[in-house]
């Protein structure tokens, strides 16, 4: 049996450039993008140096910041906004701490660009650069290991900073995405690597060094010998010192990709870009107190297992293995440990609330638009960060980003599923067809530009129609945007051709704005929906 759903869409004006949109139905990958708050701006305290007097001829080559480098990417974003935040709340510092970014070239959801700006509006006041890596100087050297996860190239990018980096950044802290800190960066700034050593990390001579090579390799009597005299000693490289200076005179990456071009040929380890560390470094490290590396809070490659921390102090956490707080906490299947990391956790989604009626409501910094006819049945509402009120006009690199992301976006929806987005494209339409017949109706207003005729494309690759010209209006129903000199129609509303038919009205609402100026738009769905018959018994 089939029924009739009546859904009142509410569709709020979005400013472009920021976060882009898709439809009412957020997919996961721009879900993760949406969530985040701004993070406190963390100043100099007593006996820093003053940045104003700084400002006009600092650099990130200046000496006085001290160098983090993370690798940054869709997939653990959360965890390296959280690693930030730790960082610059501890930071004695924080303004004069530097964070060099490695993001992949070809990230399989966002773009490099995308997470500069997103991590630019989570920290408006952050030193960084990005830097890009390109995946294909490493793809073919890199062997399978026991958890896919971490054969990702990016895990290799720690190779290649001596390549990638500025030639004056000589020293820097690597982390990894899955720590946080709760003491003074600077405090493991100041270890010194003594001699030749290039880089510095806690070891732990207590561990099963064996265990992180295969029986063929200790079984060859000259690959056994590759550490001479020296004793080595696990140490991870997720929390690492590194003397750049050093790293290129010593041509590490070269020997580290040697072992890796061995490793193709014969399966000498199985964990990833770990063991070529160990062969190179292990004996020759810097010993950096173990506090700077509480490890293992993920639990092994294999089993997510809660563990608790040694005795001692601790000055970093680190959730590496399997298990990571921010999905064991989406999972209501936390570790005691994971509690630590949740302050400083800046992704707060909006978690799901039921209200009836056809209101508008402020839920913290947020304004609500919603409509619901009965407490055990959802229609539909919208969120929006009430900052984007007034907010337009925004530099062309941005908008090349918001159309590149919004491209991607609607490539990715299936053929099959409903897409609805709406937005203040801040461009003109206009009411003549003017070859445009199969996405525009003729209900518009005012004289196409450019821009519009760029929209009308866009709608045109991808099956889309202009919801808003598809019904006829008095000519003060169609403005969607005034000001005391002007008024235009520049918000707009697009389905899929196929789902025109579901659409019974579009209309605005003068009662409810965004902003001063623009009006907020209302679209009337009918969706059909099957029901489900229940099982009978017997």
């Amino acid at each position: 049996m089939n029924w009739l759903h009546s859904v009142t869409v509410l569709i709020c004006i979005l400013f472009l450039g920021f976060m882009p949109f898709e439809s009412i139905a957020i997919r996961p990958v721009l879900d993760r993008l949406l969530g985040y708050t701004e993070a406190p701006d963390y100043r100099n305290g007593v006996g820093c140096p003053a940045m104003e007097e700084l400002a006009e001829t600092m650099s990130y080559c200046d000496p006085s910041f001290v160098h983090i480098t993370m690798t940054l990417d869709s997939e653990y974003l959360r965890g390296s906004m959280a690693a930030v935040h730790s960082v610059l709340r501890h930071a004695s510092c924080p303004e004069h701490v530097f964070f060099h970014v490695i993001a992949a070239e070809f990230d399989p959801e966002v773009n490099p660009r995308v997470l500069t700006h997103l991590v630019r509006s989570i920290f408006p006041s952050l030193n960084f650069k990005v830097y890009i890596f390109r995946e294909d100087i490493v793809i073919n050297l890199i062997s399978s290991s026991i958890r896919q996860a971490l054969e990702n190239p990016l895990n290799y990018a720690r190779n290649y900073l001596g390549d990638i980096l500025d030639p004056c950044v000589n020293r820097v802290i690597y982390l990894d995405s899955d720590v946080i800190l709760v003491d003074d960066v600077r405090k493991l700034w100041n270890v010194q690597l003594s001699g030749s050593r290039a880089i510095g990390a806690p070891e732990y001579c207590h561990a099963n060094f064996t265990k992180y090579f295969t029986d063929s390799f200790w079984s060859d009597l000259v690959l056994s010998r590759v550490f001479g005299s020296r004793n080595p000693c696990y140490f991870n490289t997720g929390v690492m010192l590194m003397d750049l200076e050093k790293w290129r005179e010593g041509n590490y990456r070269l020997k580290i990709e040697s072992w890796m071009k061995l490793q193709r040929k014969r399966r000498i380890y199985e964990l990833g870009s770990l063991p070529p560390f160990l062969l190179v470094f292990g004996g020759n490290v810097e010993p950096i107190d173990h506090k700077w590396n509480q490890h293992g809070l993920g639990g092994d490659n294999v089993k997510v297992s809660c563990r608790s921390l040694p005795p001692g102090p601790v000055s970093l956490l680190h959730w590496s293995g399997k298990g990571k707080p921010w999905v064991r906490l989406d999972e209501k299947k936390p570790c005691p440990l994971d509690y630590l990391w949740e302050p400083y956790d800046l992704y707060k989604p909006i978690r799901e609330t039921k209200w009836v009626g056809f209101k508008a409501r402020d839920v913290g910094r947020y304004r609500l638009w919603y409509s619901e006819s009965e407490r055990h049945r959802n229609e539909a509402g919208i969120l929006v960060d009430q900052e984007l009120r007034g907010k337009v006009g925004l530099e062309k690199e941005v908008k090349a980003i918001f159309w590149e992301v919004l491209d991607k976006v609607v490539r990715s929806v299936p053929s099959s599923a409903k897409i609805v987005i709406a937005g203040d494209f801040n461009r003109h339409t206009g009411v003549l067809l003017g070859g445009y017949d199969d996405v525009h109706e003729g209900f518009g207003f005012g004289d196409r530009n450019g821009e519009g005729a760029a929209l009308l494309d866009f709608e045109r690759a991808f099956g889309l129609v202009v919801v808003n010209s598809s019904f006829s209006k008095k000519e003060d129903h169609l403005i969607t945007f005034q000001s005391a000199i002007a008024k235009t129609q520049i918000d707009f509303l697009l389905l899929r051709k196929g789902d025109r038919v579901l659409c019974k009205d579009c209309k605005f609402i003068l009662s409810e704005n965004l902003s001063t100026q623009h009006r907020l738009l209302v679209m009337d769905l009918i969706i059909m929906m099957s029901k489900k018959r229940r099982s009978e018994e017997g």
